[in-house]
Parts: structure tokens; sequence; C-alpha cells
């Protein structure tokens, strides 16, 4: 989720995984700046390199170097238990059916639009990144991303495996994302 300038200038909380606002919108990242000033917001910073932006922050969480695979193993295992908090509407499940750019399994692939978690960039690049393409807008960005965090540790902890890429994730034997806002809850439990 990817929220504006402005209304990072009025939040309370910001989470910032993987990116550098500081070197990459210096202008634009005035306003978190302010916030911590004026507003007494808290900055929290999660990246594998300590940046600018972790400079700033009144948090960093540096991400050891060979857990992003264990990390994604966490996200593909909880993906079910993850989805009341990433689609917490009732129309938001429509989106999760075959051939549509929306996920409708837990599968993963290098920038593929069809998968769960899509990897973007590849190994050696600084830049690379995990995308999820669970989420709505209608989501609760705070529960939202720290569901997304603790599956991920879990990942990490217990040194999950996501398994292959998946080319088809239309095809792919993986676990189906729940198809109701009542399956997902059942998930959770």
């Amino acid at each position: 989720m990817t929220n504006g300038w402005v209304d990072m200038k009025n939040t309370d909380m910001m989470l910032i995984m993987g990116g550098n606002p500081a070197e990459n919108h210096p202008c634009g990242f005035k306003w978190p700046v302010e916030a911590k000033r004026t507003r007494n917001a808290k900055i929290i910073s999660v990246d594998p390199r300590f940046t600018r932006t972790s400079a700033v922050a009144d948090l960093f969480c540096q991400i050891r170097a060979g857990t992003d695979i264990a990390f994604l193993g966490g996200l593909m295992k909880h993906a079910g238990a993850c989805t009341p908090f990433a689609t917490p509407t009732v129309n938001g499940y429509r989106r999760y059916r075959p051939n549509s750019l929306a996920p409708d399994r837990a599968t993963w692939c290098h920038d593929h639009r069809g998968v769960m978690i899509r990897v973007l960039g590849g190994a050696g690049d600084s830049a690379t990144r995990l995308e999820n393409r669970v989420g709505e807008p209608a989501a609760n960005p705070y529960l939202y991303t720290m569901s997304q965090i603790v599956a991920g540790l879990d990942g990490i902890e217990n040194t999950l495996d996501p398994g292959p890429p998946d080319d088809e994730p239309y095809a792919a034997q993986r676990p189906l994302l729940p198809k109701s806002l009542m399956d997902a809850l059942d998930a959770l439990e």
C-alpha cells in the first residue's frame, strides 16, 4: 500500500520496508520528517542496509542477509491466515479467480502479475523486493503490515522454504486463497 506524502505528514507511525525515500525522494521525505518533528510521529525502517532513511528512523530493523527466502516461505505458509487483514471486504474476494491478473492461490514467481508474491529484481540487485499482491485499498495498513511481518518472521525462525517459483500460477499445485471473507476468517483460526 502506498500513501501520498501529505498522508505521511499526518501520520503517527510510518513503517518503511526496503525503501530509502530520504535518498530517492528527498523533497517528499520532508513530510515524514516534519511529522516526526512537530507531531512526535515514529518512523520504523526495515532494510538489510543502513541508509539515510534508517539514520532518521526511531527504530532500525536490519534484515540479515540470506533470510529473504525464509521470509517468503513464511508469507506462503500463512497466506490464508493473513488474508482477512489484507482483504477485509466481501467484494475483495471477487478478485481471487484464475487468469484475472490477481492471485487465486499462494504462489510466487519472478515478475509475474498472476502470483501472490511477485519478486522484482534479482540476485545482486540492491533494489530487489517482494510485492504481495493480495492486499486491497480497504485494508487497515497497520494490521495488514503486521500480519506480513509476523508471517515472514515465522518463516525466518523456522527456516521455511517457499518451494520453486510458479511460472504458471493458475495451474500450480498450491493452496487456494480463501474464496470469501468467512473462509478467510476460518483460516485465521
